[in-house]
């Protein structure tokens, strides 16, 4: 199961709009409410484990900042960053030109392993039937990681969740998580909005 043809239009459509008001350098291009948010984000991710000289999987990869973000944080990786805008990973590209970036969606990506594969920010787009199509995602991206998969939702404790904006209950994230990987594990001491789950192998 995968994003209809209309939602992933919604998608690209909001993005686009978005990156031609804001930019390529301002995170509200990705509809970040601030670069302090994002990194936030981004550092939590990074409690998954010590990524130096491992190979990174970046899935809904936008702009590339989670590039820049590990090329502060570790000497030595491999990235691909995939992103379902292809106007985002073409200006990805542009922003940090030695990077790797694909436009690909995620549900017909081929099978092919990375120590970690990691997400900030793809499950927030509300699109029909979200949670099953999520659910779906979830599993898929786990599939393709060797140590382990990492990625963070909006938290229904103090987030909205609206027409826009898809907002989940972490216990329950955490249990459907537990039935893919007894080692899942939830951080949430980072934000009000937010949590992160880890799925380790």
């Amino acid at each position: 199961m995968k994003v209809s043809d209309q939602d992933q239009k919604r998608i690209r459509d909001y993005y686009e709009d978005h990156l031609k008001k804001h930019g390529i350098y301002d995170p509200q291009a990705l509809s970040w409410s601030s670069q302090e948010a994002q990194l936030i984000r981004f550092q939590a991710l990074l409690g998954i484990g010590d990524l130096e000289g491992k190979s990174i999987l970046d899935v809904g990869c936008g702009l590339g900042d989670f590039y820049q973000f590990l090329k502060l944080n570790f000497d030595r990786f491999s990235y691909l960053g995939i992103d379902l805008v292809p106007k985002l990973v073409e200006k990805a590209k542009i922003k940090y030109p030695r990077a790797k970036f694909k436009s690909w969606d995620i549900m017909e990506f081929p099978q092919k392993t990375f120590d970690y594969v990691l997400a900030s920010g793809i499950f927030s787009f509300k699109v029909a039937n979200h949670k099953k199509i999520y659910f779906e995602m979830i599993k898929k991206i786990y599939s393709l990681s060797r140590q382990a998969t990492g990625f963070n939702m909006l938290d229904k404790e103090g987030h909205i969740d609206n027409e826009l904006f898809a907002a989940y209950n972490s216990g329950q994230i955490l249990d459907f998580c537990r039935s893919l990987s007894p080692k899942a594990k939830l951080i949430n001491d980072y934000s009000p909005q937010d949590f992160t789950i880890f799925l380790y192998h």
